[in-house]
C-alpha cells in the first residue's frame, strides 16, 4: 500500500483531507470522472450526498443543515434559486462539520457540502 506513506503524511501535518488532487490512489476515479459529462456527475454527487445525509441523520436526527444543504443544491441545479442561497445552506453544512466530534463524521459531512 504505497499510498498510505502519504496519508499517513497528510495526517500528520493536520490536513483533514487526505489524500491530494493527483493523488496515484484516485488516479482511477479520476479518469472516469474526467470522461463523464456534468449532468452525470451531478447527478452522481447528490445521490451519494443523499446517501450520506441519510446516513449522518441515523446519528444525528436533530441535525438538518446537511439535508438542508442537498437540497439548496438541488434547486440550484435546477434553476429553483439563486448561488448565494445555495451557498449559505452549503456553508451551514460545513459549520455542522465543526460541531461533530467523530471524525469519521466530520469526514462525511464535508463532502456532502461539496457535492
Amino acid at each position: 500500500m504505497y499510498w498510505m506513506a502519504d496519508v499517513e503524511n497528510r495526517i500528520k501535518k493536520g490536513n483533514l483531507v487526505l489524500f491530494a488532487r493527483n493523488s496515484d490512489f484516485l488516479h482511477e476515479l479520476a479518469t472516469l470522472i474526467q470522461e463523464q459529462n456534468h449532468r452525470a456527475l451531478v447527478l452522481w454527487a447528490f445521490d451519494c450526498a443523499d446517501e450520506t445525509v441519510q446516513d449522518l441523520l441515523e446519528r444525528y436526527p436533530d441535525e438538518k443543515r446537511l439535508e438542508a444543504a442537498v437540497l439548496a443544491a438541488k434547486e440550484w441545479a435546477f434553476g429553483k434559486v439563486k448561488m448565494p442561497v445555495a451557498k449559505r445552506a452549503i456553508l451551514q453544512a460545513h459549520g455542522a462539520a465543526k460541531e461533530i466530534a467523530s471524525l469519521a463524521d466530520i469526514a462525511l459531512c464535508h463532502p456532502v457540502g461539496q457535492a
